[in-house]
């Protein structure tokens, strides 16, 4: 190296060392700028802390008062009430909402009387379901008599309005006589119903094992396309369904009672003495019911775990059943879960069947 150094003139040791201050600054800017940042982005994540602190500071202070408020609606809109009451608030709620001048909230049944804004000559039961997330709904189908149409969309606004948690998840309007002003609507008013939440419970408890449901999606249709495996229908036309309004996309059944009343459904083997989740996606624009049935005997489980009415406004919909086997836990039933029978005119559509055994 000194021989190298002494070997080069002077103008090129003048090089050498302007080269080697610059590569040394270079190297010290890269070294100082890493430094800068890692002190900038230290100081963005404390500014970052300190924000999340003040927040999570002022969450607790408002938590009791939320959780008051909260615990209010929950009483106020209770997912344990049964589907009679249920059914007999949604409907005094609805009457009220028709009268010209609706009373004041809270005001008895019995004084539901005066003009009415609109007419809804029968109120027939509805459906509840549960999505999931702590809360359920339930759906009823209402149809109007003729009326001018600025009364329907007053109606509109009051259930929007209600402190019911109602909303309308369906409007037809339709002109029974063109050479009339007035209109019939054809509603589906859903009321939502809030659970109580435990500490330590904001999740679903998890059901034992996987789904015992095969060909849960309706994705095998065979090498053909046309057999549907795992499923047996009886009096049902079936086709493979494919399009956007599909819950989770993929592949769904569509089916057609042929012949009196028409079955879809899938056997499967349980152990006795022991309850299973069946949830379902199923949307009907027939008479259809949705429910557990004994292989052996055909008979539905029940009472309390009787078929339920499937809303048939075409509306996809997430149906939940609770059921117990009877027996002991050495023995094994054979049932029909899911059992999806239709007895009208029209379609059913199903998807994402799903049947677990309930954590204990």
């Amino acid at each position: 190296m000194n021989n190298l150094w002494a070997s080069m003139s002077k103008r090129e040791r003048t090089l050498a060392l302007i080269t080697a201050g610059v590569v040394v600054a270079l190297v010290g800017w890269l070294i100082v700028s890493r430094a800068i940042g890692a002190v900038a982005r230290l100081d963005a994540e404390i500014e970052s802390l300190e924000t999340d602190l003040v927040n999570l500071t002022s969450q607790a202070a408002r938590l009791e008062p939320v959780d008051q408020v909260y615990s209010e609606v929950v009483e106020a809109h209770s997912s344990e009430w049964t589907q009679a009451e249920i059914y007999a608030m949604l409907r005094a709620e609805i009457v009220r909402l028709s009268l010209v001048d609706p009373p004041p909230e809270g005001a008895l049944p019995e004084t539901y009387r005066g003009a009415k804004l609109i007419d809804i000559p029968t109120f027939p039961q509805g459906v509840l379901d549960d999505p999931g997330g702590g809360y359920r709904e339930y759906h009823m189908r209402v149809r109007t008599n003729p009326t001018d149409i600025k009364n329907v969309a007053l109606f509109l606004q009051r259930l929007q309005e209600s402190p019911q948690l109602l909303r309308v998840d369906r409007v037809e309007i339709t002109r029974p006589n063109p050479a009339m002003r007035v209109v019939q609507a054809d509603l589906t008013i859903t009321r939502a119903l809030v659970a109580e939440v435990e500490a330590g419970d904001t999740a679903p408890r998890a059901g034992l094992g996987g789904n015992l449901i095969e060909n849960p999606d309706f994705d095998d249709w065979g090498q053909d396309g046309t057999q549907l495996a795992a499923w047996t229908t009886e009096a049902l036309a079936i086709e493979m369904l494919v399009g956007a309004d599909i819950p989770d996309g993929g592949r769904a059944l569509s089916g057609t009672a042929v012949d009196g009343p028409a079955r879809l459904y899938q056997t499967v083997e349980l152990a006795g003495g022991a309850t299973y989740d069946l949830r379902i996606s199923v949307a009907a624009d027939a008479e259809a019911r949705l429910g557990v049935q004994y292989e052996e005997s055909g008979a539905w489980f029940g009472p309390d775990e009787a078929p339920v009415s499937i809303l048939n406004d075409g509306q996809w919909r997430r149906y939940h059943l609770a059921f117990t086997t009877q027996g002991d836990p050495s023995d094994r039933v054979v049932v029909r879960a899911p059992c999806i029978e239709v007895s009208g005119e029209g379609d059913i559509r199903v998807d994402e069947g799903e049947l677990v055994r309930r954590m204990e």
